[in-house]
């Protein structure tokens, strides 16, 4: 059985997103849109997939997109196809919960068919998924424990910046299906406190731009060159152990919470601009086809 889906978008219950999704299908070419209504506890999600890379951040600079979780409670995921293939590839839970054939609520007619996470298959790269991260945030942690023998301040902070860095690159993908390298680390902070607004008690607001306990790790950076490690705050250690803990206990959280939701499934959603075309369906206008040119005008 083969699903198209109609340009005509129809998000239950909300009109004025329809609209907006369908306007985005018309500027660009779009291969699909997923959906998944809001929660209790949690806003709606809006994956959009464009088939050209370059767009993503186009798609992701517009206003009502930028301001939607204050203002809509939605969240919305831009990437593309070529991304979206190599995290399932890899066992990326993201991908395999958010992009269900389930939740699809647009396809361009010249994208591949989607289908819904295969369970088995995916355990096998989720759990190589996760062995990867306990594996390298290991090495890192092994490196912060030599610097910290070798009573290197400089290096030492300097190891944790990389922790952070890892910690805060998983939850990118865990919670917003892409990372965000080209923004320094207070920015992408900031990006990931509507999905986990504990992370700003975490790292402790400096300013409106800036968190404490980053700022303090970069002064190693500065400091490296002339070798003045006097000037960083080694009593800050225990902060920077502890706030590290916490992210990797957020990032075996979050693994945790989508392959429960993976398990259990996307619970089916009927919507106005789904078009089933079967097998069957094909054989008859075949049919039809040959028994008007076998009869005579």
């Amino acid at each position: 059985m083969k699903t198209t889906i109609k340009p005509d978008i129809s998000v239950p219950e909300n009109e004025v997103l329809s609209g907006k999704l369908k306007q985005l299908t018309n500027e660009f070419h779009l291969a699909y849109i997923f959906y998944h209504p809001a929660k209790a506890k949690e806003a709606a999600h809006v994956i959009i997939i464009a088939e050209d890379s370059g767009d993503v951040e186009t798609i992701e600079s517009r206003k009502w997109i930028r301001n939607s979780h204050d203002e809509n409670a939605i969240l919305f995921h831009i990437s593309c196809p070529s991304k979206m293939k190599a995290e399932l590839r890899a066992g990326n839970p993201f991908f395999g919960w958010y992009c269900e054939k389930s939740a699809l609520i647009y396809q361009n007619p010249s994208a591949k068919d989607r289908s819904d996470t295969d369970r088995s298959s995916f355990k096998k790269r989720f759990k190589r998924y996760t062995l990867a991260y306990h594996h390298d945030r290991d090495n890192l942690l092994s490196a912060v424990n030599r610097f910290q023998e070798l009573d290197s301040l400089t290096g030492l902070f300097a190891s944790y910046l990389s922790v952070f860095e890892y910690d805060i690159q998983y939850l990118e993908m865990l919670y917003t299906g892409r990372c965000f390298e080209s923004e320094n680390l207070h920015q992408r902070i900031k990006k990931l406190i509507p999905y986990i607004p504990e992370m700003e008690g975490i790292f402790v607001p400096k300013n409106g731009n800036e968190y404490y306990l980053i700022f303090e790790l970069e002064k190693a950076n500065d400091f490296a060159e002339d070798g003045d490690e006097i000037r960083l705050n080694d009593k800050l250690m225990d902060s920077f152990s502890r706030a590290e803990e916490k992210l990797h206990k957020m990032v075996l959280s979050r693994l945790c919470e989508l392959k429960s939701l993976i398990k259990c499934g996307f619970p089916k959603q009927t919507f106005a601009n789904h078009t089933e075309v079967t097998s069957e369906d094909d054989q008859l206008k075949e049919i039809v086809t040959q028994i008007k040119k076998n009869t005579p005008d």
